[in-house]
This record gives structure tokens, C-alpha cells and sequence, in this order.
């Protein structure tokens, strides 16, 4: 104990913890000055510096009275060091150690763009992050209410959801969407935009870390339409610094700037590219080699407004988002994807369409589970992503609002999507939209490599297609996307058009991969045989 002692003393160091790789460490620290407002008046950052005399700085925060925080992920195993800096005596020139060791079971780092498949994502380990996300736009509100919303994110990780968005402020509250409490970043009322609301962000600091904890991606939306969660453009910038401080330092968020930017008042597409460059710039994790950290904007839905990414050539968004399909018949989906493809950059539709949702649109004749499955599914063949949400007004609100869980035939659908492209072992990320290899089917769409080795067929209405693969001998499989069943098929040649008959006009799915080659020969399969 006594060496201890003395080795403090010597050095100013406390002896090194031991920090998981990409788990958060928390720094507590306490300001010596007396401050009116400490989030406008001071501030805190630190250098750490780690193995081989790699360098990072990071920002603290205010949290509340006098206390500062500083949260650091380390992504690189061995020794750290840290020096703090503030104009602050308290706060100014801590020191500290902390050894990174081996990361913690099933932690697999920062999610990211995947340079060498960039319509993709990927861990920092190598391991692949399939996105499927729903929508919990008040999922704060639940948390300050003390609801049972921790249901909400372990049913939501139970049906292989690996994605919630949600508002940092609550737009809509104590109604029949949302019976929440009213409550943001500047107080329930929108409040002093150069005052923070230490009770709201402590709410969101819990949300953001139980879904972390269930390795589940925090979608944060700093900002929203509607204008009382607005400052001026200085008032704003200064609280985005600041949930960058606070939260960049958590491997599974992802930014995005807010919900449906054209409908917010007074902020022109300008400042958007402003705000997008600072996460750009600011973020200390942002990028991790040629990856890139997921950051994007929301758009205003509608066939015109959400069917183009409208930052493309921007330079700072990592990942495209749409809202297309609830004012667009669910078949089109697969082709807004492509449309929003050459880009270099993973498509991501987060409002394709709710359960039960009221657009008359939807499939040319209203919302069903079918639809909503067709729909998912011709958005993954595309080589896609999608968000999901729950619109029906239950007793207790809508939990697309309100993050109350209810049970729904839906999940089921969207667990065995899930299943399919994560324990088939499809490389997925690997192919590319390959719509040309079917024809004469309704609404078939195909995912394959580019060699036509590996691929997926989705028919969204069954019934049969014509397929032509490059030649050689290919083991198929049938996948239903209601059950989750998965069957053998015969062999296919390749080499010259054939037909794929569906066991019916219901959707299925068909999986093949070529097992060797063979002189082409006219062959003519059905799934049936």
C-alpha cells in the first residue's frame, strides 16, 4: 500500500485501470470555480495517448453543478495515459493510466462504413453489422417516466432489431401518441438555449447505454422539426459539441442530424452541411482507417422528397437515408434503392412504412402484413437497409411514439430476415443488385455476386420466373420468409434460361450457390419437384 502511495505522489498518476477495448471509460472531474452557467462559462478536454504514441483528444462535458465528465473508448489494447486542460484550475492537469485489454464478449467495436464494400456496414473487428431498425421516436420520454421501456429494447434485440432511432428531445408528449412526460435537452418548455437540462440528458445517458449494453445501435437525432428545439445557429452548434462530447465515445451510436430536415423552420440546407462537416471534423472516432462512422440526415418523406438522398457530393454524409414507400405503392422500393445507389455509400430507408399504416398507397390498396414484408424484403434485394415502427394506437399510445412494447405478427417477419442474412452464410455484402438474372416473374428481385456464384432470389408474389446463370452446377434452397422454414432443391445447370416455379403465389425466397461446372445444358426446375 505504502508504494502505492509513494508512486502517486511521484508521479501524479493513480495506478492503471483495466478498460475492455471499446468499452466507455468515464472520468469524473470537479470544477474549483464558481460558475452561473459551467456549459458556457468553462470546459474541459484531454490528450490520451496509447500504445505505440498514438494520440487522441477528447472533449469533456458539463453534467451538473459543478461536475465535468470525460468519456474515452479505448480501441487499441495496451497502455494509455491521459493529461486534462481547462482554463479551470480543478479541472486543469489530471492525470491518469488505464491498461486496454482484450475486448469483452461480444463487444466488436465502433459500427462503419465498410471501404471495401461501401454500400455496407462493418464492426471494427471485421465482424458484419446488419442494420434493421425501428423507430422509438420517445423512447427518453418513456425512460423519464420510468416505464418499462428496457422491454421495449431486449424484446426489440430478441427479434434480431439491431437498430432504434429516436428524438434526443420529445416533440410529442402526455397525449394519445405519447403519454410521456414533456421534456428536452432545454427543459419541457423549449426553455434557454444556453441552459442545459441536466435531468433530460441523464435520461438519454441511460437509454444510449442499455442499448449499448444489448448491442443494439443508438439512431440519435440531436435536432427535430419543430422550432422551439431551436436555437440561433451559434446556440446550436455549441449544444451539438456538446452531445458530441457526451456521447461519440459509445461504439454503437450513429448520427444522424434530424427528423425530415426540410420541414424545420429557419435552418436552410447550409447549415445542415455546417452541422454534418462539425461531426465530420469533431467526432474523434469517426474514422477508423478508410471506415467511416455512420452520419447522415433524415428527409421529409413523399415520392419526391424522400425517394433522392439530396446531400449526394456533399463530402460529409458516410450513409444515404430515405423515406419512401408510405406515399409510393411498396413495390417500387427495390427501385428507389437502386436509384440511390453509385454513390459509394450504404442506402438506408428509415420510413418505409409502419405497421398498419393509413397511406392508402400502400400496395396499391392499403397496408397488410404481406405488404410490409414484400416491402422489407425488395429493399434488402436491392442491396438496402430498413427501418420498421409500430403506428397503432393502442390503450397506452403508439409505440413508434411512446417505446411501449406490444406484440405483433410483424417481428416474426422480421426475425427471420434477420436469421436469413445472418446465419445462412451469405456474404451478403459481397453482391450486388442482379435484377437482370430473372424476368418474366412479378415483382422477383435478385441479389448475387458479380461472378453470379452466390445469390438470392426473392418473389414477392410467388408464381414463376425465368432465370439465366453463368455456367456450372448450383445447390439451391427455399427459404419461406413466413416461417423461416429452409428446404433443399435440386441442382441447377446454368448456361441457359430456365424456369424457377414458386411453390405458390405467396412470397418466398430461393438461395443458391454454384458447386461446380458443367457443360451448359437446357434444364427447367421447379421448386416443387
Amino acid at each position: 500500500m505504502k508504494t502505492i502511495l509513494t508512486l502517486i505522489l511521484l508521479t501524479g498518476l493513480l495506478p492503471a485501470l483495466a478498460v475492455p477495448r471499446w468499452s466507455v471509460h468515464e472520468i469524473t472531474l470537479n470544477a474549483s470555480g464558481r460558475y452561473d452557467n459551467p456549459y458556457i462559462q468553462t470546459g474541459v478536454t484531454a490528450t490520451f495517448t496509447g500504445p505505440g504514441g498514438i494520440t487522441q483528444e477528447i472533449s469533456g462535458f458539463w453534467y451538473e453543478g459543478n461536475t465535468f465528465k470525460i468519456r474515452f473508448t479505448p480501441t487499441a489494447e495496451g497502455r494509455w495515459t491521459y493529461v486534462t486542460r481547462s482554463s479551470d484550475k480543478g479541472l486543469s492537469n489530471q492525470r491518469g493510466t488505464l491498461t486496454c485489454t482484450a475486448p469483452q464478449a461480444g463487444q466488436h467495436g465502433f459500427v462503419r462504413r465498410d471501404a471495401s464494400h461501401p454500400h455496407h456496414f462493418v464492426y471494427d473487428d471485421g465482424s458484419r453489422y446488419l442494420m434493421l431498425g425501428t423507430t422509438y421516436y420517445a423512447i427518453v420520454s418513456t425512460a423519464l417516466a420510468g416505464d418499462a421501456w428496457q422491454k421495449s429494447v431486449d424484446s426489440c434485440a430478441h427479434y434480431g432489431i439491431t437498430k432504434i432511432r429516436f428524438r434526443v428531445n420529445v416533440k410529442l408528449c402526455k397525449n394519445s401518441t405519447n403519454p410521456g412526460p414533456c421534456s428536452s435537452v432545454w427543459g419541457s418548455d423549449g426553455g434557454d438555449h444556453d441552459r442545459l437540462n441536466p435531468v433530460h440528458l441523464r435520461a438519454v445517458d441511460k437509454v444510449v447505454a442499455y442499448l449499448n449494453e444489448r448491442g443494439i445501435v443508438a439512431d440519435f437525432m440531436p435536432f427535430d422539426s419543430q422550432e422551439k428545439f431551436y436555437g440561433t445557429d451559434e446556440q446550436d452548434l455549441r449544444y451539438l459539441r456538446h452531445l458530441l462530447a457526451r456521447y461519440a465515445a459509445y461504439p454503437n451510436v450513429i448520427w444522424c442530424l434530424t427528423n425530415e430536415f426540410q420541414r424545420v423552420p429557419n435552418k436552410p440546407k447550409d447549415f445542415w452541411t455546417t452541422a454534418g462537416k462539425l461531426i465530420q471534423q469533431n467526432d474523434p472516432y469517426i474514422a477508423s482507417g478508410p471506415n467511416f462512422r455512420p452520419l447522415s440526415i433524415h428527409p421529409f418523406g413523399g415520392q419526391s422528397n424522400g425517394a433522392q438522398f439530396q446531400f449526394h457530393g456533399e463530402g460529409w454524409p458516410v450513409h444515404v437515408i430515405l423515406q419512401s414507400g408510405r406515399f409510393v405503392p411498396a413495390d417500387t422500393l427495390n427501385v428507389i434503392t437502386l436509384r440511390n445507389r453509385g454513390h459509394q455509400m450504404p442506402i438506408v430507408n428509415d420510413e418505409f412504412g409502419y405497421f398498419e399504416d393509413d397511406i392508402r398507397e400502400w400496395g396499391k390498396g392499403g397496408y397488410n402484413q404481406t405488404v410490409h414484408r414484400n416491402a422489407l424484403w425488395s429493399i434488402y434485394l436491392a442491396g438496402g437497409y430498413a427501418t420498421i415502427g409500430d403506428k397503432v394506437q393502442y390503450p397506452d399510445g403508439r409505440p413508434y411514439h411512446s417505446a411501449i412494447w406490444h406484440p405483433r405478427p410483424e417481428y416474426a417477419d422480421v426475425k427471420h430476415l434477420n436469421d436469413f442474412f445472418s446465419k445462412k452464410g451469405l456474404e451478403y455484402w459481397k453482391m450486388e443488385p442482379a435484377n437482370a438474372l430473372v424476368s418474366a416473374g412479378e415483382r422477383t428481385y435478385a441479389l448475387a455476386t458479380g461472378d453470379g456464384r452466390v445469390g438470392i432470389i426473392y418473389g414477392a408474389a410467388g408464381g414463376t420466373a425465368q432465370m439465366l446463370l453463368p455456367y456450372g452446377t448450383y445447390t439451391a434452397r427455399l427459404f419461406d420468409p413466413r416461417t423461416g422454414a429452409d428446404t433443399a432443391l435440386p441442382e441447377w445447370t446454368g448456361g441457359q434460361p430456365f424456369a424457377l416455379s414458386f411453390p405458390d403465389n405467396r412470397d418466398w425466397v430461393v438461395y443458391f450457390k454454384r458447386s461446380g461446372q458443367v457443360v451448359a445444358q437446357q434444364v427447367s426446375r421447379s421448386v416443387k419437384d
